[in-house]
């Protein structure tokens, strides 16, 4: 069976959720609030996750440094809540995990980069901005 390279958003998928499962478990959850929604579906559609962040790249035409920045909170954020869904935003640390994965793509040149060549690809795919 032949293992296929990662692509630049699964690799940034993988990397939020080794985050996320290094966090510790928070004393008085519920069972409730760690369980998917009624109706959620197990499999998300990846195809719904790009176009979303293609929509984000639309709306950062410059590739200069501080649009790059300013793009990087966002697209987390999208990831995210794509991956767990929109109760994760009620989660006493949601802040603290977003700004942690951030920060930590900032501050790693190897992670920098490859965030830089997610967005190039987003923008060269169809639909993206010319």
């Amino acid at each position: 069976m032949a293992v296929d390279r990662l692509s630049s958003t699964s690799a940034l998928i993988a990397s939020l959720r080794s985050e996320l499962s290094r966090r510790p478990s928070r004393a008085g959850r519920t069972e409730e609030s760690t369980t998917a929604p009624a109706g959620a579906s197990k499999r998300r559609d990846v195809g719904q996750l790009r176009r979303q962040l293609v929509d984000l790249v639309r709306e950062f035409p410059d590739a200069d440094q501080a649009s790059i920045d300013s793009l990087r909170p966002r697209f987390v954020r999208t990831i995210l809540l794509w991956e767990y869904g929109p109760a994760l935003r009620e989660h006493p640390d949601w802040q603290v995990i977003l700004d942690n994965i951030v920060q930590a793509i900032g501050a790693d040149p190897s992670q920098k980069q490859s965030f830089v060549s997610l967005v190039e690809e987003l923008r060269r795919s169809p639909g993206a901005p010319v």
